[in-house]
């Protein structure tokens, strides 16, 4: 059964006295559950009593119905011996209550006397306590979006003059609709009335309650005790101080500072430890790392002062002071002026204080980027201490200004089309507004995402700001026109406001890789949507679910969303969700599940849409990207790269040449020419991505370490040794310094760097790095990962070179066995590790079992990549060498030949030598072919003097090769 209205009074059972009403209930619920069956039938005038919710000090809490009315209702029963003391303020209270009527209070319907039982009639609310959800963990944001909704609640009943006396987390709810309800006045009383009308005396005993020492989760309750929970309770109250509003603050303030800070303000394991605390107001330190602005600190720590008089002189105060805390968005005058249709969008702040028109633009933007949330942001990103925190904060904040700049511009020049040069209609403006409220909000949440800012958030601080939806889209009116309109009832637009503001949130955190919470943001939108019957927006949720759920690899689930938003929205008529689904669809089908004709096939729909409907380039773009990422995938080289190049063409001539969303279009682009092997090419396009993103970034940023490591893979490629090591070192110290000497991400920095230094022949060094490497893997991912596999057949590699042939033979066979336990036998790194293996044997002089798996490594890469893949070129020239070794000159011939053909279009300098050099020796016994065999090995030759340093053993070998067979000597 979900919590209820009365969940709060579970675990503070006692025992009623025999014969009460309250008592009689409760047996009957009891005597149902022992036997079987329904409870014996109770009513209460024209409320049936169906079963029992809890029960507490007061009394006890009933599920009931109405009769006459027909809607389920609570009765909250007195126990009989309380009911002479407490009727008459209980009367008071439900009189009062039932003449308050606010959303975020439980309405009391009446209260009632029968045979001689005093019972309230109240609202049944179900739902989740606030406590329950206080331990979902929520961010500090949106603890205070919903305790703002609470307090609204608590100053109504204080304008009634009414005071809770007993706040706390168990005595608020989350009704189904995810709203905050105050309940259970049962402590409430009226502030001018004389405590002494109720008979309950509030002077405390202190020393008996001293001694007592009660636990927190005891509720002081009982008659001649102090009524509330104490962990809540203001040092008046529990002095026996009549309490007021400000007491009801102090109890509040304790529970938002609850929330935000997972724990409570004060210590104490006693009532009296705790009054000493809280007189003394020694408030607990901030935890470490709590992501919580200072400024919310000041304002509760305010709220919790030990003196009343020093507190926020009204419940209203403290929540003004709250509200610009989140910004505008619970402004509800003009915010939500905003959203009005018949020309009001435009004009909710055209005419600020009765000004100029069209002068509002600034106040827009209060309280969404203003001084105090700069200080926050900038706060926030520096205070990670990362190294490259300053240079980007620097960005950042210039980022922001440029975009709430261009803001305020477009905002203006909007209204003035209207309300001064009177050229654009008010049904134009009210369109164009209504996108730029939306990017207002998505700035607004990006900046809310960067004043928690913690290492991985700031990592991706400049990344956030880059990627705010453009404004230029706000000027397409056809566009905007063939979007979904806004409802038509002045309330339901100013909820699908709010909510698209919550989505703007799930983006933000889904930007900064936050992935659970952006999931959790969007299924609490989802929610509403689909209750209020929102369709539309209930496919934005889900798309933004589906793109989360990509985040965490859960990619079954990422599915099911998006195919659920992509019929949504094709329900709906709303074209951008059902493009932009059927595109992220494309990726999670193809890319991330490996069903590449389906998705394929699902990629001409996306494109189709992407150019039929008035959505923007920028979606042809998405489209392309996402299709040839899987015609890459499917090995379609030629035309992912023809898809990929088009959406960088596309994207080019929207954003700009240099904007920073190119570098990863350019990566990608540089990465199929790599397998390609077209390292010509490759480079060309992986310097100017590490260009964009130095300047984007800052030359210390992780990210161009990233970029600067794909370079130098490419510049090894080509035998560049030396520029490669460069670019390899440069990538492992950024990381090191950003991340740490132990971060999983070194490990792959470190190999690079390891392979540099053995192309370059300084191979202790190298085999340290490789060693460091596979720690750092091993620690990590466990010795069994693939990543390991890798470090084993570096270090491998490095040992055969230094001579430890057995050596080098057991890290070989290390890293085949990982592989063909994680991966399967057919794959092509255990082709790579069963040509290391076959490599290690020969040279061990175990040439016939060597053979064995250099044609195991051959048959997988011809079955699995093609015949024609330079990858098979690596298991031709190691068997070319074995039939070298044994005399057969012929199949040593044949298989140079054939490799040859292979890297005839592919620049790859190094393997071309070795090639050259093997086809030499082995066309040297055929007399016909000796010139030939010459030039050959002074081709090699030639080769490796351009390539440069790191090949002086090989340059070594031919030249004693030339000069033994041919009497040549090289200068």
């Amino acid at each position: 059964m979900p919590p209820s209205i009365a969940s709060e009074e579970a675990g503070m059972l006692r025992r009623p006295r025999l014969g009460s009403t309250s008592s009689r209930i409760l047996q009957a619920q009891v005597f149902g559950s022992l036997f079987g069956g329904a409870a014996p039938a109770k009513t209460l005038g024209r409320y049936l009593v169906l079963d029992a919710l809890g029960s507490g000090a007061m009394g006890v809490v009933m599920r009931g119905h109405d009769c006459e009315l027909d809607r389920p209702v609570a009765l909250k029963v007195l126990h009989d011996d309380l009911e002479v003391r407490h009727a008459a303020r209980l009367r008071r209270e439900a009189r009062a209550l039932a003449k308050l009527s606010h959303p975020n209070v439980v309405q009391v319907y009446e209260i009632g006397q029968l045979e001689g039982c005093t019972f309230v009639v109240m609202e049944l609310v179900e739902g989740r306590t606030l406590g329950q959800w206080m331990g979902d963990g929520p961010d500090w944001t949106e603890c205070v979006e919903v305790f703002l909704q609470i307090g609204a609640g608590l100053a109504a009943a204080h304008e009634r003059g009414l005071v809770h006396r007993d706040f706390k987390p168990s005595n608020a709810i989350l009704d189904e609709q995810g709203r905050p309800r105050v309940l259970d006045f049962g402590l409430a009383r009226q502030v001018d009335v004389d405590a002494s009308h109720d008979g309950v005396p509030l002077a405390v005993q202190r020393a008996r309650t001293d001694q007592q020492a009660i636990p927190f989760d005891a509720s002081l309750t009982r008659t001649g005790s102090v009524l509330g929970t104490p962990a809540y309770m203001p040092p008046e109250q529990m002095d026996g101080q009549e309490a007021d509003a400000r007491s009801d603050q102090f109890s509040f303030c304790v529970a938002l500072y609850e929330a935000v800070y997972g724990g409570r303000p004060y210590d104490g394991d006693s009532m009296a430890a705790l009054r000493v605390v809280m007189r003394d107001g020694e408030v607990r330190p901030a935890p470490r790392g709590a992501r919580v602005p200072d400024r919310l600190r000041r304002v509760l720590l305010r709220g919790l002062d030990p003196v009343p008089e020093r507190r926020w002189a009204t419940m209203e105060e403290l929540l003004t002071e709250l509200r610009r805390m989140v910004g505008p968005r619970r402004r509800g005058g003009p915010v939500l002026a905003l959203a009005v249709g018949l020309g009001l969008l435009g004009l909710g702040l055209a005419y600020p204080d009765g000004g100029e028109p069209c002068t509002g633009a600034a106040l827009a933007l209060e309280g969404t980027w203003d001084d105090a949330r700069r200080d926050g942001a900038r706060n926030a990103i520096v205070g990670t201490g990362v190294p490259y925190s300053e240079d980007t904060w620097g960005r950042v904040e210039l980022g922001l200004d440029e975009y709430a700049d261009a803001w305020k511009s477009r905002y203006t020049a909007v209204c003035e089309a209207t309300s001064v040069r009177k050229e654009q209609s008010p049904e134009v403006m009210d369109l164009r507004m209504a996108c730029l409220w939306d990017r207002r909000s998505a700035l607004h949440e990006s900046i809310e995402i960067l004043m928690e800012a913690d290492e991985a958030r700031a990592m991706e601080a400049v990344g956030l700001v880059v990627r705010l939806p453009g404004l230029e889209r706000c000027d397409d009116v056809a566009a905007l026109r063939s979007g979904v309109p806004l409802p038509s009832e002045p309330a339901d637009v100013a909820r699908v406001r709010v909510l698209r503001e919550r989505l703007q949130r799930s983006v933000a955190l889904h930007g900064v890789r936050d992935d659970e919470r952006s999931l959790r943001v969007a299924g609490e939108v989802l929610a509403v949507a689909e209750a209020r019957g929102y369709g539309h927006l209930a496919a934005e949720a889900l798309l933004r679910r589906g793109e989360a759920l990509d985040g965490l690899a859960r990619y079954a689930d990422a599915e099911h969303e998006l195919q659920r938003a992509h019929e949504l929205a094709i329900r709906h008529g709303h074209g951008a969700v059902e493009a932009e689904a059927m595109t992220k669809l494309v990726w999670v089908v193809g890319h991330r599940r490996a069903r590449y004709d389906e998705a394929l096939g699902l990629g001409r729909v996306a494109l189709t849409l992407a150019t039929s409907l008035e959505i923007g380039q920028m979606a042809e773009a998405a489209a392309r990207n996402a299709i040839g990422a899987v015609l890459v995938d499917q090995g379609e080289l030629d035309e992912g790269l023809a898809q990929f190049e088009s959406a960088l063409h596309i994207e080019e001539g929207v954003l700009g040449r240099d904007h920073p969303s190119l570098a990863a279009d350019l990566n990608n682009i540089g990465a199929v020419l790599v397998r390609q092997v077209r390292p010509e090419e490759a480079l060309a396009h992986l310097r100017r991505s590490l260009a964009i993103e130095e300047r984007a970034l800052g030359p210390v940023h992780p990210h161009v370490a990233y970029a600067s490591s794909n370079l130098g893979n490419v510049l090894l490629m080509q035998g560049k040794v030396e520029e490669a090591l460069v670019h390899h070192r440069r990538a492992l110290a950024i990381r090191e310094r950003a991340l740490g000497p132990d971060h999983p991400e070194l490990a792959a920095a470190l190999s690079n760097v390891g392979l540099a230094l053995a192309d370059r022949g300084e191979l202790d060094e190298a085999l340290a790095h490789h060693r460091r490497a596979l720690a750092i893997e091993e620690g990590a991912l466990g010795p069994d990962h693939p990543s390991v596999a890798y470090s084993y057949a570096n270090i491998g590699a490095v040992l055969s070179a230094q001579g430890e042939l057995e050596q080098a033979l057991l890290h070989h066979r290390r890293a085949l066995a990982i592989r063909e336990a994680a991966l399967g036998p057919e794959h092509p790194a255990v082709a790579t590790s069963s040509n290391d293996v076959g490599n290690a044997l020969v040279d061990l002089g175990e040439v016939e079992e060597g053979s064995t798996f250099l044609r195991r490594s051959l048959a997988i890469r011809e079955a699995v990549l093609g015949p024609e893949h330079p990858d098979v070129v690596y298991s031709l020239l190691d068997i070319g060498k074995v039939e070298l070794r044994r005399g057969d000159f012929g199949g040593a011939r044949a298989h140079a030949e054939r490799a040859l053909a292979i890297l005839d279009s592919i620049e790859a300098p190094a393997e071309l030598a070795e090639l050259r050099f093997l086809l030499a020796r082995a066309s040297w016994p055929e007399r016909g072919e000796r010139a030939r065999a010459r030039a050959l090995a002074e081709q090699a030759l030639a080769t490796l003097a351009e390539i440069g340093p790191g090949h002086e053993e090989e340059r070594a070998e031919i030249e004693r090769w030339l000069a033994k067979e041919h009497g040549v000597t090289t200068p």
